[in-house]
């Protein structure tokens, strides 16, 4: 037992010994071997400290400090024996990636030589702005907008890739050339195009990658509410051949965004429809606002007896499904048919025992023959028509388009003065519309101019020429008239009193034309008058 106990106090001291020459002869630190990543600040499981020189002499590994300023960092080492251990594997790695962190470790040997190192972990920072909102765009509709993506680090960074997360069509980057490094507080502008290809809501979102980063920092939205144009039909019925009829054709936008109307097609038959409205072109469109209506007015006028038929088609940015109504429909019937135009007679103021004669035509201003069967004729036996013809339905009278026919109507004026003389002819035919019907009208019979002499005993004219003024004296209060007219050259009537109540009249003259002129005093008879400026 005493011999055991021998050696061994022999072995420690001769260990000791060496122990302390090797210290005695270790000059160099340790000598820390490691990777920081770049990306992550970790330095992975490859980070060993080993004690040097690499010979006997080293001292062995005595202590691993971690400082206290370290921040973000999770440490650790593998277990070893001070003095006896030279080497040990370390472990070094960041809590948080998304924010910055720092190490600093000290490795110390038994000789007391050591090795400090330290390791600045930067997190990228790089931000995206700003978010992007397309808005309320039209079905077809392509948009631009510019954004920035911006390094807001203390250090440059290099972008490797500026991406959609692709959840919707429609979105797409470019303008800018990758991979590309940002310097520290630049930023570097790109654009992002919104493609509206059918309606909807659309939503997306874009981010970035680095060689040691990546993430989706901003929303970019889109709405596409397609115009829908639902176009009106019109039926203009049966409308008289040459004839002018319009109506308005309803554009309709039942969409949420603007319609664009870039021109139409159409009407072929040029001549019977006939679009009255402005030119719609692409340099000039019709814009027509969500839930409004613009209305295009449309002749029609047809040229022969038949039925028509045609359309206009509108073009426009108007959605293609949901079958959008872009076309309208028209419709019309021509119809041709005789149509009798018959004049009148005005025979105006006459003269007693004068007869008077004027002409009637009965005229086809239709497009078909016109047949006339038969006339009534007027009971006042003073209007007398003068035919050259007979006219029964075994002897119709029949006309072509564009002709006529005329004949006389004669006015054998009474023997007594009167006043309104009116009859009329009506003719029967086989006209759909058109007059057909004769007046005649004698406004008054005069009696015959009166010898101026055989008044002279209860009427005084004077003066006569007149120039401003004629003054009528009645000499006879039995005899008084009870009216006085004034008449023209052409049997107009330029002046009346029908209160004749004092003896004397002043007429005024002096507005009237120089001429020869009739005073008709009652019913005694006319005298002449002559004005004379």
């Amino acid at each position: 037992m005493k011999k055991i106990y021998f050696f061994l106090i022999v072995f420690i001291g001769i260990f000791g010994i060496k122990h302390i020459t090797c210290v005695a002869m270790d000059t160099l630190p340790p000598n820390p071997v490691y990777r920081f990543c770049a990306c992550c600040g970790g330095t992975h499981d490859d980070a060993y400290v080993e004690d040097m020189p690499l010979t006997y002499e080293r001292s062995r590994l005595d202590t691993i400090i971690l400082h206290k300023e370290s921040f973000n960092y999770d440490f650790s080492y593998q277990e070893f024996m001070p003095g006896i251990d030279f080497r040990t594997k370390w472990y070094a790695n960041v809590q948080n990636l998304k924010k910055d962190a720092y190490i600093k470790i000290t490795f110390i040997d038994c000789a007391g030589n050591d090795t400090t190192i330290q390791n600045y972990y930067y997190k990228s920072k790089i931000a995206i702005r700003p978010d992007l909102d397309f808005g309320l765009l039209s079905y077809g509709e392509i948009k631009e907008l510019d954004c920035w993506i911006i390094n807001e680090a203390t250090f440059a960074d290099t972008i490797t890739r500026i991406k959609l997360k692709g959840y919707e069509p429609g979105f797409e980057i470019y303008g800018i050339n990758l991979p590309l490094i940002i310097p520290a507080g630049d930023s570097i502008k790109f654009k992002v195009r919104f493609i509206a290809t059918y309606s909807g809501d659309f939503s997306d979102s874009i981010g970035y990658e680095t060689y040691c980063d990546d993430d989706f920092l901003i929303e970019v939205r889109a709405v596409v509410g397609s115009p829908r144009i639902d176009v009106t039909n019109h039926d203009y019925g049966i409308r008289d051949v040459n004839s002018t009829s319009n109506c308005s054709i309803l554009i309709w936008n039942l969409g949420i965004t603007e319609l664009i109307v870039t021109g139409f097609k159409g009407p072929k038959q040029i001549k019977n429809f006939i679009p009255y409205f402005n030119d719609i072109n692409v340099i000039n469109p019709l814009v027509i606002k969500p839930r409004e209506v613009f209305s295009c007015e449309v002749l029609f006028i047809p040229s022969e007896d038949k039925e028509y038929a045609d359309t206009i088609s509108f073009i426009s940015n108007t959605e293609k499904v949901n079958n959008p109504d872009s076309i309208a429909e028209l419709f019309g019937r021509g119809i041709s048919y005789p149509i009798i135009d018959v004049s009148d007679a005005y025979f105006g103021n006459v003269w007693q025992n004068k007869p008077v004669t004027k002409s009637i035509t009965v005229g086809n201003v239709g497009l078909k023959e016109l047949v006339i069967t038969s006339y009534d004729k007027p009971e006042n036996s003073i209007f007398t028509q003068k035919f050259d013809r007979e006219i029964n339905p075994d002897n119709p009278l029949i006309l072509q388009p564009s002709d006529s026919w005329s004949f006389e109507i004669e006015f054998c004026s009474p023997n007594e003065c009167s006043r309104i003389q009116q009859n009329y002819i009506i003719f029967h035919s086989n006209a759909v519309k058109g007059d057909s019907t004769a007046y005649f009208r004698v406004d008054s019979v005069l009696l015959g101019v009166a010898d101026d002499k055989k008044h002279d005993d209860f009427i005084d004219l004077y003066p006569n020429p007149a120039d401003d003024f004629l003054l009528i004296n009645i000499k006879d209060d039995v005899r008084k008239p009870d009216f006085v007219r004034l008449f023209d050259y052409y049997g107009n009537v330029v002046y009346e009193n029908k209160n004749f109540i004092d003896e004397n009249l002043k007429i005024r003259t002096s507005e009237l034309a120089s001429g020869m002129y009739f005073l008709q005093i009652g019913s005694v008879g006319l005298r002449k008058v002559l004005v004379v400026h």
